[in-house]
């Protein structure tokens, strides 16, 4: 258990919903990609992913192709943690404690707790 109170294993995501691609993300968790179950740490809980459509803006996840199509070409992937709460998210870190994650946490900590293959040492979370 060495090191697991301080990994991510799951976060709040909010699916706003609206007009755009409402059909797919956060809306079947049987694949287990990250766009469908999952977050990642690229930035912040809570960021704002803006996307303009017809003249409207949308808080967007984004992936450059679905996981698993290539055995060549990564996927890249920006899933943020959302919720509806003020100043941050609910986080479930690998020892199955439940904490407040501030979205004012410096975003090398956020990327810390999201890696299990960095050895970063992670002491404290806002």
């Amino acid at each position: 258990m060495q090191g697991k109170r301080w990994r991510l294993q799951a976060g709040e995501i909010a699916n706003f919903g609206g007009e755009f691609k409402v059909d797919s993300g956060h809306t079947e968790w049987v694949d287990a990609r990250a766009h469908q179950t999952g977050f990642t740490t690229t930035f912040p809980p809570n960021q704002k992913i803006p996307y303009w459509t017809g003249g409207k803006e949308y808080d967007i996840d984004f992936n450059s192709m679905r996981e698993g199509r290539s055995s060549t070409l990564p996927t890249y992937a920006v899933v943020t943690s959302r919720s509806y709460h003020t100043g941050g998210v609910n986080s479930m870190m690998l020892d199955g404690s439940v904490r407040m994650t501030s979205q004012t946490i410096a975003s090398q900590v956020w990327k810390a707790l999201g890696t299990r293959s960095g050895s970063e040492v992670v002491r404290e979370v806002e």
